[in-house]
C-alpha cells in the first residue's frame, strides 16, 4: 500500500513554473500550481514498482486517461521502461455532459 500525497488547500509558495509538468500551450494559464514535478515523477515512480512487483513475468495493459493522466503516464511508463517490465498501452478520451 502507497501513502496518500497530502495536497493542500492553499496554494504553495515555493512553487516555481519549472519544477512542474504541464504542456507548454497552458503556460500563462495557472494562477497557481499544486503539485511539484519531483512529487509526480515519485508517486510515478513508486507506481511502476508496485506495478512491476506485482506482474512479475506478465504483460499488464495500462490504460491512460486522456488528457490529464498524460505526464504521469507517461513517467509511469518511462519507469516502467527502466526496470525492464513488458506491459502494453492503451488509451482512452472521456468527457462527461449532463
Amino acid at each position: 500500500m502507497v501513502d496518500p500525497i497530502h495536497i493542500p488547500d492553499e496554494p504553495r509558495k515555493e512553487l516555481d513554473s519549472k519544477d512542474c509538468v504541464y504542456p507548454d500551450v497552458y503556460e500563462g494559464h495557472f494562477s497557481r500550481l499544486l503539485i511539484r514535478r519531483d512529487e509526480i515523477i515519485g508517486r510515478a515512480s513508486k507506481l511502476a514498482e508496485l506495478i512491476s512487483e506485482d506482474y512479475v513475468g506478465k504483460r499488464p495493459v495500462l490504460v491512460c486517461v486522456l488528457k490529464g493522466a498524460a505526464p504521469f503516464y507517461s513517467h509511469m511508463c518511462e519507469a516502467l521502461q527502466d526496470m525492464c517490465q513488458a506491459f502494453s498501452t492503451e488509451f482512452i478520451r472521456v468527457s462527461s455532459y449532463e
